[in-house]
C-alpha cells in the first residue's frame, strides 16, 4: 500500500543509523531505498508531487554509497562476498558488460524487441491489461519528464551535452555533428513541446489504444509492438539499421504537437532496443518496474476506452469456417478441401463467360465490419476482358454492394501466402471473396486458385461466435 510522503522536521536535523556489518544487511538497507525511490511507492495523485522526496532518497543512497569507506576497510574477499551476495551488484555488473560494447553501429537487440511488456500470466484479465498499460504509459511518461529535468538542472547550455551523456551514454559515441544537433534538438525543439503534451487525456488515450493492441495480441504487448505503436501514431520513417541511422532520422524529423510525445516515446524504447540504458535503466530493469504492476488492476478501461473492436480468422485448412460457395445458375463456384482450403471449380459464370475461380459467401446479422483481408494462392491463366475483376472482397447491406475492393486480370499478379483486403466501416450482411484465374468466352479453362485465410475486423457483437 502507498506511504503518504514524509515532512522534514523544521530544523532539519539528521541522524545516523546503524546497520549490521553483513553484506545482506547492507542489501536490505540499499535494496529498500532502491523501492522508496520509485514514485508509485508514495501516496499523490501525481507523480510530480513525490519529486522530492524521491530525490531526497537518492541523495540518501548517494551520501551511504559515498561515505562507506570512511566506515570501514573492505579487503578483497569483502569485494567478492559483496558480489556474490548482492543481486544490485550482479545486476550493475551485468549491466556495465551490456552497455559498454553499444556503440552508434549498434544493431537491433532481437531478444529485447521481442521482450514483452504485458503479457497477463492469468490469461487476459481486461483489468490487469489495462492496470499495466496505463502504468506503462505513466513510468515510460515519468523517465522521460525526469530526463528534461535532470538536463535542465544543468543550467547551461555548455553543461546539457554532458548531463545527456551521463544520462543516456550510448549518445558519446555519436559522430560530434550528431550529438551537438541531438542535444540541441532536444534541449530546444522537443522539451518544452514535450511537456506541454503530456495531458492526462493524451495518456489515457494511449493507454486506450494500447489496451487494445494487447487484446488483439493474446494480452501481450512486446516493446516491437509499443514502438512501431508510437512510430504509427507519430507519422514517421525511421532507419534501424544503427543507432547512427535511427539518431540522424530522430534529428531529421519534423514533430508538432501530440507528434513530440510520440517522436520522445519512440527514442525512449528504441534507445532499449538497441541495448542502451535511460537514466540507468536498462531494458531488464524497466521491464522488471512494468511486471511488478501485475498486483494493480485497474478496470476504468470500462469508461476510458472505446470499444476495441473485434478480430475473427477463418483458417480454410481446417473448416469450411460457415462459408458457401455461390451458384450462379451453372454450379459451385469453388470447393472447400479439407487441409488445403477453398479450391477453385470450372463453371459456366453466365451465358456468354465461363470461368475457373472460386466465389464464396456468408451471411451474417447487420454487423459494423472494419475491414476483411483474405490470404489466397494466385496462378493467372488467359481472359478476354482484361479489365475483368479477377480479385474481389464485397461488403453487402441488403442485398446492395456498400463497399468493395478488386484487382483486374491485369493488375493482379501470381504467387503463394498473397493477401488482399478491404479496409472500410459498413453495416453489412453479407461478405463475399472472389477468386478467378481465368474468364473466357468458350469453356476454356486455366490457372488456379486458392483461399487458405480469412480475417474479420469489426464493432460490436462478433456474429461468427
Amino acid at each position: 500500500m502507498p506511504l503518504p510522503l514524509p515532512v522534514l522536521p523544521e530544523d532539519n536535523t539528521e541522524i545516523c543509523l546503524t546497520i549490521p556489518n553483513s553484506p545482506q544487511w547492507r542489501q536490505i538497507y540499499m535494496g529498500a531505498l532502491q523501492i522508496m525511490a520509485q514514485w508509485w511507492y508514495w501516496q499523490v495523485e501525481n507523480p510530480v508531487d513525490a519529486q522530492d522526496v524521491v530525490q531526497r532518497v537518492m541523495e540518501c543512497a548517494a551520501i551511504t554509497g559515498g561515505n562507506y569507506e570512511e566506515c570501514m576497510e573492505l579487503d578483497c574477499n569483502d569485494v567478492l562476498d559483496c558480489i556474490e551476495t548482492n543481486e544490485d551488484i550482479q545486476r550493475a555488473i551485468a549491466n556495465y558488460a551490456m552497455t559498454s560494447n553499444i556503440d552508434s553501429s549498434a544493431t537491433e537487440n532481437a531478444s529485447n524487441l521481442a521482450g514483452q511488456l504485458v503479457n497477463n500470466p492469468d490469461g487476459c484479465d481486461d483489468d490487469i491489461i489495462y492496470g499495466m498499460t496505463l502504468q506503462l504509459v505513466e513510468f515510460s511518461d515519468r523517465l522521460i519528464k525526469d530526463f528534461f529535468e535532470q538536463v535542465k538542472a544543468s543550467q547551461s547550455a555548455s553543461n546539457n551535452v554532458g548531463y545527456i551523456i551521463k544520462l543516456i551514454p550510448v549518445v558519446e559515441t555519436l559522430p560530434i555533428d550528431e550529438l551537438f544537433e541531438l542535444t540541441t534538438k532536444l534541449t530546444e525543439e522537443m522539451e518544452a513541446a514535450y511537456l506541454s503534451a503530456s495531458t492526462t487525456l493524451l495518456k489515457t488515450e494511449i493507454a486506450c489504444e494500447l489496451f487494445c493492441i494487447a487484446r488483439e495480441n493474446d494480452c501481450t504487448l512486446t516493446l516491437e509492438l509499443v514502438r512501431d505503436y508510437f512510430v504509427e501514431k507519430a507519422n514517421k520513417t525511421f532507419s534501424y539499421d544503427s543507432f547512427l541511422t535511427f539518431t540522424a532520422d530522430f534529428i531529421s524529423g519534423v514533430f508538432v504537437g501530440n507528434a513530440v510525445y510520440y517522436a520522445m516515446n519512440i527514442l525512449f524504447f528504441q534507445i532499449f532496443v538497441f541495448g542502451g540504458s535511460w537514466i540507468e535503466y536498462l531494458w531488464r530493469d524497466y521491464l522488471r518496474v512494468i511486471n511488478a504492476m501485475y498486483n494493480d488492476p485497474n478496470s476504468d478501461w470500462e469508461l476510458e476506452c472505446d470499444d476495441c473492436g473485434w478480430v475473427h480468422t477463418f483458417d480454410f485448412l481446417v473448416s469450411d469456417g460457415g462459408w458457401s460457395a455461390v451458384n450462379l445458375g451453372y454450379g459451385d463456384f469453388g470447393a472447400w478441401e479439407n487441409g488445403v482450403g477453398w479450391v477453385s471449380s470450372d463453371v459456366q459464370t453466365n451465358a456468354s463467360f465461363y470461368g475457373r475461380g472460386i466465389l464464396i459467401d456468408i451471411d451474417i446479422a447487420d454487423t459494423e465490419i472494419s475491414s476483411i483481408e483474405m490470404t489466397y494462392e494466385f496462378s493467372k491463366g488467359t481472359y478476354d476482358i482484361p479489365s475483368q475483376n479477377a480479385i474481389q472482397l464485397v461488403q453487402w447491406l441488403d442485398s446492395g454492394v456498400e463497399g468493395a475492393s478488386q484487382l483486374t486480370f491485369t493488375e493482379s499478379s501470381g504467387g503463394t501466402d498473397l493477401e488482399f483486403g478491404l479496409v472500410e466501416t459498413n453495416i453489412s450482411d453479407r461478405l463475399t471473396m472472389q477468386v478467378r484465374s481465368s474468364s473466357r468466352t468458350t469453356p476454356v479453362y486455366s490457372g488456379g486458385a486458392v483461399i487458405t485465410r480469412c480475417q474479420v475486423r469489426g464493432f460490436g457483437v462478433n456474429p461468427f461466435v
